[in-house]
Parts: C-alpha cells; structure tokens; sequence
C-alpha cells in the first residue's frame, strides 16, 4: 500500500511540474472545451446539451470516456465530426468487488489527471457520470493553486428531480456553476446550484 501510495504521489509532483511549464498559455478567443462522457441517458443528454453551444467559440472540443464505453464515442462523433476523443480507465465495472475498485478507482483518477494537465482546457463540461469527479477535482485543485484557469461547469441529469447525484453532490462544491433541470431541485439545494431550464 505505501508503494502505491508513494507511486503516485510521484506522479502528482511530476505532473505538476509539466503543468507548471505549459500553464502561460496567450489569450485566445475559442474557448478549449473538455467534454466528460457517460454512458446511455447521460451521453443522450450532452450530445443535446452540446449541439446548442456555439462551435466556432467552444472550440476544440475533447470529448472523454471510458476505454469500455466505445459506444458513447461512436453517437458523439456521428453528431459532432470535428470532436476529438480521449479515453480514460474507468473506475469500478458494474459487478465489481469494493476491494478491488480501490486499486481501479486510483488509476482512473491518475489517468484523468494526467489526461487533464495534457489537455489543458479552459472549461470542463460535465453531466452525472462518476468517471467527471476526478477531472473536475484535478481542475479545481489546479486552480487554487494558481497553475490553471479552468472553468468547472456541471449539468445535473433531467432525472435528478429532488436530489442530486452522489457525482453532483461532489462536483457542485468544486464547480463554478452547477445547473439542474427542474426549480424544485434548485430550491433543495444550497450554494453555487441554479434552475437553468430543460437541455
């Protein structure tokens, strides 16, 4: 376990030392967009989501998913052919065993990280699945210390009527806006959660 835990905290300095060296970036009138995929219902709702963006200003997109979610990739380049892909680990399988999801989930989340410092987006968009919570946490961690400047946006599923999601209540205390689909949801909630209207 300490060799683990040493691993990567090994690759946390490194990686940040590589971001340190790309973080002055010259200002730019597209805004590079990172777009986190689920899978089903929530790739459904972003591709919708991302049609109504103004391309030529949220531009390049990086669309990312899960190295066994090919299927997200497929319907997203069918509705955006300019869209670039990424994938990452995911972090637990369905029928997973805890015990082993601890190693998974450490992967994936040093994937995404890394993922993250190479891609250097200027907004994260993100909409339920739990493969967004360690980008969103890698960003906001960035951020505080002043090694990057990116925009945390997070979309809570139209199925989310009462509550949020356990991703939603992680991300919504690290994003900057935080948006749900139905008012009554808005009103349960506290801090930077707003009602934005159906996507």
């Amino acid at each position: 376990m300490l060799v683990i835990v040493g691993t990567l905290l090994a690759l946390f300095a490194l990686a940040v030392v590589v971001c340190l060296k790309t973080v002055k970036r010259k200002k730019k009138s597209s805004v590079k967009t990172l777009i986190v995929l689920g899978s089903g219902g929530h790739t459904t709702e972003m591709v919708r989501l991302v049609s109504a963006l103004d391309w030529n200003k949220y531009s390049p997109r990086i669309y990312v998913h899960a190295t066994t979610d090919s299927l997200s990739a497929e319907r997203t380049r069918a509705a955006d052919p300019e869209a670039e892909f990424a994938q990452v680990p995911r972090a637990r399988e369905v029928k997973q065993s805890w015990a082993t999801s601890v190693l998974t989930t450490a992967a994936a989340s040093v994937n995404s990280y890394l993922l993250l410092l190479r891609i250097g987006p200027d907004l994260i968009l993100c909409n339920g699945p739990g493969t967004c919570v360690p980008f969103c946490a890698g960003a906001w961690l960035n951020n505080k210390m002043g090694l990057s400047k990116t925009k945390i946006v997070f979309v809570e599923s139209v199925c989310r009527v009462k509550s949020l999601s356990l991703s939603g209540k992680i991300v919504s205390r690290l994003a900057d806006e935080t948006l749900v689909q139905w008012p009554e949801l808005a009103e349960n909630c506290a801090g930077n959660v707003r009602y934005a209207g159906r996507f």
